[in-house]
């Protein structure tokens, strides 16, 4: 099987690498519906380990540690046989979950450098909450940036949730215009992005557009569910 990235999964169920991708697509988006989708994925195929880890992932980020410690040993379980980038992905979201941020760093590095289609695992380094902003490194934003400029080549130049990435990553260090662009394309390709419209919120912001931003939020919000998992920072 192949995931949404094109790259091998190790199970035999297309359904549950279908849902696998729901999930993920929702997870990177910062929509709802990943949690549901992980547990038909994990229902229909128990030994696929790459669900497992997603979903430690998703309850270490919703703060229920124990639930999270629990599917993490499921993924660590079930990952025997599987290829090379699972493995090294299952153990980039136990140093993640454990709070070892300088390994998990490391780690997510190394592993984009070996498997830059996979933006789930790169994702653990980006974004207001990633392992860049808390590695206590005071290149962090300079560093974010140089982290996905190097994933772009292995990606179509129009994939959203890259291309938002690489506009925040700018805003971040100070391009805010730059930033601000392509993140608004990339809204223009995929609107139901949690995460976008928190970097075109912080863009305009940062860009002195105060009124531009207020309306901005106001126009989105309406059609983000409220169990997204931006819905009470981005009213906030």
């Amino acid at each position: 099987m192949k995931d949404l990235f094109d790259q091998t999964v190790s199970t035999a169920s297309a359904t549950a690498a279908r849902l696998y991708d729901q999930a993920v697509d929702a997870h990177l988006h910062a929509w709802p519906g990943a949690l549901d989708a992980l547990h038909g994925a994990i229902a229909n195929a128990p030994g696929f380990a790459l669900p497992h880890a997603l979903h430690a992932l998703v309850l270490a980020g919703r703060g229920e540690r124990a639930p999270a410690l629990q599917a993490l040993a499921q993924a660590q379980a079930t990952v025997a046989g599987a290829t090379d980038r699972e493995h090294s992905q299952v153990a980039l979201f136990t140093a993640v979950i454990e709070g070892r941020t300088l390994d998990a760093l490391a780690q997510v590095v190394a592993h984009a450098e070996q498997h830059p289609a996979d933006l789930l695992a790169a994702s653990t380094a980006l974004g207001a909450y990633g392992l860049f902003a808390f590695s206590g490194r005071a290149d962090h934003d300079a560093a974010r940036l140089d982290f996905t400029e190097a994933l772009a080549p292995h990606h179509p130049a129009d994939r959203p949730w890259l291309l938002a990435q690489r506009g925040w990553a700018r805003i971040e260090a100070g391009r805010v215009a730059e930033g601000l662009a392509m993140a608004q394309q990339a809204l223009a390709l995929r609107p139901h992005n949690g995460g976008n419209a928190h970097v075109i919120a912080h863009g305009l912001f940062e860009s002195d557009r105060h009124a531009d931003a207020l309306a901005f939020i106001e126009s989105w919000l309406p059609g983000y569910p409220p169990d997204g998992v931006m819905w009470g920072h981005l009213h906030w």
